[in-house]
């Protein structure tokens, strides 16, 4: 699967997390526009999850609020965790923690939470092309494309 373009107009914030059972979880996100363009990534340490759900959960959550501060309204957020979205259009009641989703659509978001945030910071955002993702981000036939 390839990333596919949202709607003109709107951007794209492919966000990922990471569960690990004793250990805070990480999160990552990143933002194309409707030629998509890098407009900007970020990723943040959040606090220690009990499941993957939670974690995904603190990652669309972290995208969100960027998304927000950036000034961004018109916003397509695409994780690789179906329960989250089924739970959040009210298809689904059950918390059980699964994975649905194929991941290939989400891969390069999935990189940030694997790398270890600049600084040692809780919070870091990108207003460039972070070197971990630039040869993905620019091959349109990359299996990391979101």
């Amino acid at each position: 699967l390839h990333w596919k373009t949202p709607y003109s107009g709107w951007v794209k914030c492919s966000y990922d997390g990471t569960f690990v059972w004793d250990r805070s979880s990480k999160v990552g996100w990143i933002i194309r526009n409707d030629r998509g363009s890098f407009l900007a990534a970020g990723q943040a340490q959040g606090k220690q999850t009990s499941c993957s759900l939670e974690s995904e959960g603190h990652a669309l959550l972290f995208s969100m609020k960027y998304c927000r501060n950036k000034g961004y309204t018109n916003v397509c957020f695409k994780g690789d965790n179906k329960e989250i979205v089924d739970i959040l259009n009210g298809h689904k009641l059950n918390f059980a923690a699964y994975n649905w989703i194929r991941r290939e659509c989400n891969k390069l978001a999935d990189v940030f939470p694997k790398h270890m945030i600049p600084n040692n910071a809780l919070y870091f955002s990108y207003d460039f092309i972070p070197l971990v993702i630039t040869n993905d981000v620019h091959s349109n036939f990359s299996p990391y494309l979101i």
